[in-house]
């Protein structure tokens, strides 16, 4: 902890990078309201969960994502209504539980912030049954409505959006514990960015299109080969794909990249990711919630596709349904929409104003706030 015992614990997931992101969003945020603040962050799965339990639970998901989409999209909304408390509710978030209720003897923090909903669901119903015993807060990082984020034991659920809230209260969360704050980011992206400048910035020329390729889920390709070949038909198009962290879809995104060398770039992971996006026209990208949020923020409309069943289908619909985005799920309806967007460009312009409606680049900031308040610090 910090030298005046002033710390907050935070619980997240390396599944993707999204829960950690925005878990670094809101420290940054944190730190810079009250600047004697520590905030800690674990890997709840990685400390709590066994090492055989935590490779089957890997396994399966990544597999079922990968391979059976259908399955695991069926076992998300089969459980999106479970009735809050119901002993199926309660068995979907045991994983760690008890790990946790031990580590939670000697637990020096003010609050406790979950950013997965397996930790959220265990502390906030150890924190009914008086076993946490500071405040526990629950952070939602995609626009779902469905029961795992639901545990009316957590003293603060914060939302993205007004309608997502009056969802979790339609289904029994209490009034006073839901907050909309939106999805947490990090501040770079409030920043006003000139786009030419930011062209410039890296390497691109300002007076022709740009297009950004996002990465894709657990080292998946498809999504990037198809993009290419659509957009390889597009000479007067750049392209920069971004992002990714599996070796074999790092490589893969370089070698087509490589095919087409004065026009298409691969440069992986960056950290001036808000600059990338305020040089961009469009971006194509699956729907996770932290990418998704980023663009908003940049007024960047985004072309969703092949997106991941389950959560990510609610934040298409949130994109989709707000005029910020379209969705695809092959080259042949990809290709429409690039060429649909890129050819009118007042439709594109009408479609970044929607975007930058709908974002909320100051949602971290919101978060610190509200969790100031929660935990008095």
């Amino acid at each position: 902890m910090s030298a005046d015992g002033t710390a907050i614990l935070f619980l997240s997931a390396s599944y993707g990078s999204g829960h950690n992101s925005a878990g670094a969003a809101i420290a940054e945020a944190l730190t810079e309201r009250r600047p004697g603040l520590r905030v800690e962050v674990i890997d709840y799965f990685s400390w709590f969960v066994g090492r055989w339990a935590r490779t089957l639970v890997t396994f399966s998901f990544v597999q079922s994502i990968r391979r059976v989409p259908s399955l695991y999209r069926s076992f998300y909304w089969r459980t999106a209504e479970l009735p809050l408390g119901s002993a199926a509710h309660r068995r979907l978030h045991q994983a760690g539980r008890s790990g946790f209720a031990q580590f939670c003897g000697s637990m020096p923090y003010r609050a406790v912030v979950c950013l997965h909903n397996t930790p959220a669901g265990a502390a906030a119903e150890l924190r009914a049954a008086g076993v946490v015993p500071c405040p526990v807060a629950v952070v939602v990082t995609d626009h779902a409505v469905h029961s795992q984020w639901m545990h009316p034991g957590a003293d603060l659920t914060l939302v993205p959006s007004e309608s997502v809230r009056q969802g979790f209260i339609e289904r029994g969360m209490p009034a006073e514990r839901v907050r909309h704050t939106g999805i947490p980011i990090r501040r770079a992206f409030a920043e006003p960015v000139d786009r030419d400048s930011a062209r410039r910035e890296f390497g691109l020329d300002p007076s022709r299109p740009v297009v950004l390729v996002g990465p894709e889920a657990f080292g998946a390709t498809q999504a990037a080969r198809e993009a290419f070949g659509v957009l390889s038909r597009m000479p007067g198009v750049q392209v920069v794909f971004v992002g990714g962290t599996g070796a074999r879809a790092v490589e893969v995104r370089t070698r087509l990249a490589s095919r087409c060398p004065d026009r298409m770039r691969a440069m992986g992971h960056i950290d001036a990711m808000h600059r990338l996006m305020g040089a961009a026209d469009l971006m194509v990208t699956k729907a996770g919630g932290i990418t998704v949020s980023e663009a908003l923020a940049r007024g960047l409309p985004l072309l969703l596709h092949r997106p991941l069943p389950g959560h990510e289908e609610w934040n298409v619909r949130y994109v989709t349904e707000g005029g910020a985005g379209l969705l695809s799920w092959g080259a042949r309806e990809l290709a429409a929409n690039l060429s649909g967007l890129l050819s009118a460009p007042d439709r594109l312009s009408a479609m970044s104003e929607r975007a930058r409606a709908l974002g909320q680049p100051e949602a971290a900031r919101r978060v610190a706030e509200a969790l100031v308040g929660l935990c008095g610090v």
